[in-house]
C-alpha cells in the first residue's frame, strides 16, 4: 500500500513538469457530435478548475478537450493556463500555434478571429519575458532512447535543433548522460548552449592519458618502479616457466619409460600423463606472462634513459640532484652517461 501511494505521488509530481502534449484531435468541421460532446464536456472541466485555481487540473482538462477536437478556443485556455503557472516559453510557443489555428478557422467561421486576436494580446503580454534558445550538437552526443530537457520540460527530438522558446532567466539543459549545462537567457534576446564545447573549466584532454607537468615533462606514474613490477612479472613467470617446464618434462620422460610404445599403457599411467598436460599448460602461460614482463621493463627502461633531464631540480641552485642515466646513439657506437 505504501509503494502504491509512493508510485502515485511520484506520478503526480512528474506530470505536473512534463510539457503539455498537444495532439491536435479532429478538425472542428470534421467533429460527430459525441466528440463535440467529449470536447465539451472536457473544456468545462477546464474553466471550472481554472476559475478554482486548480491549475495543473484545468491544464490536463483544456489538453484533454483539444486532443479530441482541434478547437482554437481550448488550446487559447491551455496556452493561458501555462501563463499563469508560470511556463511562460511553453505558453508563447502554444499562443504561435493558437493563431495559426485561429486564422485558418476564421476562414469558415469569424468567431475565430477573436480567439487569434486573444492569442497575440496575451503574446505581447508575455514577450518581456521570454527569450529563445538553440542547443547545438545533442544529435551527435545522444545515446539510444535520450531525453532532453530544458528546465523541467522535455523536449521532442524533432525539436532538437530548433530554436526553443523558455522563461528568460538560468536555463538548465541536460541531455541523458551528459552534464547539466547552464545558459543565461535574457528577455527578448536569444542563447546557444553548444553540448560539443567543454565546460567552463574543463581541461580539454590532449595527452592521451600521458600526465604532463607545466614544464611539458612527464609526470606520471614513476617508470622505474613500474619497470621494477613488470621486470619482478617477467622474472618470476620465466622462473615459473622453468620449474613448471622441468616438472612436465619429467612426467613425460617416465611416461616414455614406462610406455615406449605409446600404446596399450596401463591405466595408472593416465593420471601421470594428465598432470604433465597440466605441468606443461602452466609452463606455457608462465613463459607468456615472463615475456611479457620483461618487455613491459624494457620498454619502461628505454623510455626511462631516452627521456630528457628536467630543468630545474629540487636542489637550491635547480640543478638535478639525482643521477639521470641516459642513453646515446650513434653511427657504430652506443653510449650510456649519467650526471648528479
Amino acid at each position: 500500500m505504501i509503494q502504491r501511494l509512493a508510485a502515485v505521488v511520484a506520478l503526480a509530481t512528474a506530470t505536473a513538469f512534463v510539457a503539455p502534449a498537444f495532439a491536435a484531435g479532429v478538425p472542428i468541421s470534421e467533429a460527430t457530435p459525441d466528440q463535440k460532446k467529449s470536447a465539451s464536456e472536457a473544456y468545462k472541466r477546464g474553466r471550472a478548475a481554472f476559475d478554482e485555481g486548480r491549475l495543473d487540473d484545468a491544464l490536463s482538462a483544456f489538453t484533454e478537450s483539444y486532443d479530441i477536437v482541434a478547437s482554437p478556443n481550448a488550446h487559447l485556455m491551455a496556452a493561458t493556463t501555462l501563463i499563469a503557472l508560470g511556463r511562460t516559453g511553453e505558453a508563447y510557443e502554444a499562443l504561435d500555434e493558437v493563431i495559426t489555428e485561429a486564422e485558418a478557422a476564421a476562414a469558415t467561421n469569424p468567431k475565430y478571429k477573436k480567439t487569434a486576436e486573444g492569442a497575440r494580446t496575451k503574446q505581447q503580454e508575455i514577450e518581456g519575458e521570454v527569450g529563445t534558445l538553440t542547443v547545438l550538437g545533442a544529435m551527435d552526443k545522444a545515446p539510444l532512447g535520450a531525453t532532453l530537457m530544458v528546465n523541467d520540460r522535455e523536449i521532442p527530438q524533432s525539436r532538437w535543433s530548433s530554436p526553443i522558446k523558455v522563461k528568460a532567466g538560468a536555463v538548465d539543459v541536460t541531455l541523458t548522460g551528459e552534464p547539466t549545462r547552464t545558459v543565461e537567457v535574457m528577455p527578448g534576446s536569444s542563447a546557444t548552449v553548444d553540448l560539443n564545447a567543454p565546460l567552463p573549466g574543463a581541461e580539454p584532454d590532449d595527452g592521451a592519458g600521458v600526465e604532463m607537468d607545466s614544464d611539458g615533462g612527464y609526470s606520471g606514474p614513476d617508470r622505474m618502479l613500474i619497470t621494477y613490477i613488470a621486470g619482478g612479472v617477467g622474472v618470476a613467470g620465466l622462473v615459473s616457466f622453468g620449474i613448471f617446464g622441468g616438472l612436465a618434462k619429467s612426467k613425460f620422460d617416465s611416461l616414455e619409460e614406462s610406455c615406449p610404445s605409446r600404446t596399450n599403457c596401463p591405466l595408472e599411467l593416465e593420471g601421470d600423463a594428465s598432470d604433465g598436460k597440466t605441468f606443461q599448460t602452466v609452463a606455457n602461460v608462465s613463459l607468456g606472462i615472463g615475456i611479457a614482463g620483461v618487455v613491459a621493463a624494457a620498454g619502461f627502461l628505454t623510455w626511462e634513459l631516452l627521456d630528457p633531464a628536467e630543468d630545474g631540480g629540487d636542489s637550491p641552485d635547480g640543478s638535478d640532484t639525482a643521477f639521470r642515466p641516459r642513453l646515446g646513439i650513434g653511427p657504430g657506437s652506443v653510449s650510456l652517461w649519467g650526471s648528479f
